[in-house]
């Protein structure tokens, strides 16, 4: 049975995760700059080093509306400025639907970001001990757990991939333009069929096997987050120490 606990924990955990998102790449950014001092070129290296991610969240929106039968316009992976600094670095395009079909396009790239995080995290990476350590608090499992990671093979390519996709995956403020109606359309169908009698069986089956789902899914935000802030400490000491070195030689 899923508890509010594990709710809890998840929603914790995406929190951090969005917030580390906004700060690796502010960092980021002004690494780049300070490191070519060239906007053009800094803002394509960013692009290109986001490029997998790109990939993933726009072919999730491109396969599910195939799947769905709406048809696509576009579909682009060449970054393109759009205002000022501002880059926009790919989109699809589709024909006008239904709240509910336009929802799904729009979320997917959530859904499958979060579900290759999953396994580049707790498989890859070999990460995942720490599910049973956060439900049994067994902080030092954790740890040991993750003092293990750099034997990993091809870490390195994990750990890239993990980043990438997880700073790309969230859904833009125009995917998530269909999410209030069809959201209302699926509790208006939950509750009835709650009321009716005919989902109670399912309700109860559902929960047994989706018990485990929020405790794996704080765990991966979790460390996803934990990896942002790290990279963007790294990346911010490293961005001030190049400036500070070019004032330096530079005087």
């Amino acid at each position: 049975m899923i508890t509010l606990t594990q709710i809890a924990w998840c929603i914790l955990g995406f929190g951090m995760l969005l917030g580390t998102q906004r700060m690796f790449r502010r960092e980021l950014q002004g690494f780049l700059m300070a490191l070519t001092r060239n906007p053009t070129i800094s803002l394509t290296l960013y692009a290109v080093l986001f490029a997998p991610g790109v990939a993933v969240h726009e072919f999730s929106h491109w396969i599910v509306a195939r799947l769905l039968g709406v048809r696509t316009i576009s579909l682009s992976l060449i970054p393109r400025k759009v205002s000022g600094d501002q880059l926009r670095l790919g989109y699809v395009e589709t024909e006008r639907t239904d709240p509910i079909r336009s929802a799904l396009i729009g979320v997917m790239p959530l859904l499958s970001g979060t579900l290759l995080l999953s396994l580049l995290t707790l498989n890859r990476l070999g990460l995942e001990p720490i599910v049973g350590a956060l439900s049994e608090a067994g902080y030092l499992g954790v740890l040991q757990t993750l003092a293990r990671m750099p034997n990993v093979p091809d870490v390195g390519l994990w750990l890239y991939l993990a980043v990438a996709i997880s700073n790309t995956m969230l859904p833009s403020a125009a995917d998530r333009s269909a999410w209030l109606i069809a959201g209302l359309i699926i509790v208006a169908i939950a509750a009835f069929m709650i009321w009716s009698g005919w989902g109670l069986r399912g309700v109860a089956w559902l929960s047994d096997v989706l018990s485990e789902i929020p405790t794996r899914l704080a765990a991966v935000f979790s460390l996803t987050a934990a990896l942002n802030l790290a990279l963007a400490i790294i990346l911010g000491v490293g961005g001030r120490v190049l400036l500070s070195l070019r004032r330096l030689f530079s005087g």
